[in-house]
């Protein structure tokens, strides 16, 4: 076989390649630190068990933004999976770029073969299938102490649809920060801002109702508190909220492409001024 008759690599190859590649190397530099294996499990027991204990104040049930009456401990369990999960999809692009600007290699992964988006997009994958492998864990614990699912087939896909949408926005966002930390160089503090609120609004650990009218306005805008909704009924109600999931699909058909419009072109910006590889 001659070398002009080697199919050259499709664009969702080279894709596959550079996710892999990421996956690669930061697994295997999480290996040489084995320490934060053992400190995130530990901390996911803490979280669970506390949420149990603190079910226990509470009471058995509260209800939640669906109309349902669940359990509060898988009430906040939920909510406290899907923002941990979620959150790293907001915070690693723009601590990725950080990084990379301080040891010098963010204009020589910028000059792949491959949209300069989508090496930024790979290489947060190690982080993310972490985030989901610990919430899994937490899950698990929780089943152990008593958490009961209630789904059908059709409540277990739209809860699929809606983490899968979830995810989908908050990358997005995090491209965002991203694109913010291109240009100023410094994201911590929107960073910290945007988990903050979403702690506070979004109906982490307890209902939006109990929010005060201004606070539940904006919390009634937040795509989180659509994704929450709509996972809460899933999994606790066995309820499937078609008319919810779809306006989380709407909102992240629209957000994605202006979120890597503005990607792109805050990286143009940077290349201009010859600032990429600033810190």
């Amino acid at each position: 076989m001659t070398l002009h008759s080697i199919p050259a690599e499709t664009p969702g190859q080279r894709r596959m390649v550079l996710y892999r590649a990421f996956l690669r190397r930061d697994f295997a530099m999480a290996l040489s630190y084995r320490l934060p294996f053992v400190v995130d499990i530990f901390q996911s027991v803490l979280s669970v068990t506390f949420l149990y204990f603190l079910a226990r104040v509470v009471g058995h049930k509260v209800l939640a933004e669906s109309g349902l009456k669940v359990s509060y401990f898988g009430f906040a369990v939920i909510g406290t999976v899907m923002v941990s999960i979620l959150t790293v999809n907001l915070t690693t692009f723009s601590k990725r770029v950080r990084a990379d600007q301080l040891t010098g290699t963010l204009e020589v992964l910028l000059s792949m073969p491959v949209r300069p988006w989508l090496v930024i997009l790979a290489s947060a994958t190690y982080p993310v299938f972490y985030a989901i492998g610990s919430a899994a864990l937490s899950i698990g614990l929780a089943l152990w102490l008593g958490l009961h699912f209630h789904v059908t087939g059709l409540s277990l896909l739209v809860g699929l649809g809606d983490f899968i949408a979830s995810l989908v926005i908050f990358t997005a966002l995090g491209m965002v920060l991203a694109a913010f930390v291109m240009v100023f160089k410094r994201g911590e503090t929107l960073t910290t801002l945007a988990i903050g609120g979403l702690s506070l609004i979004g109906g982490v650990l307890y209902p939006v109702a109990l929010l005060s009218p201004l606070l539940r306005h904006l919390a009634d805008i937040l795509p989180f508190t659509w994704a929450l909704e709509v996972m809460r009924a899933a999994v606790l109600g066995a309820q499937a909220d078609y008319l919810r999931l779809g306006e989380v699909w709407a909102f992240t058909v629209v957000v994605y492409p202006i979120c890597i419009v503005v990607f792109t072109r805050a990286l143009a910006r940077a290349k201009r001024a010859g600032s990429v590889g600033q810190y």
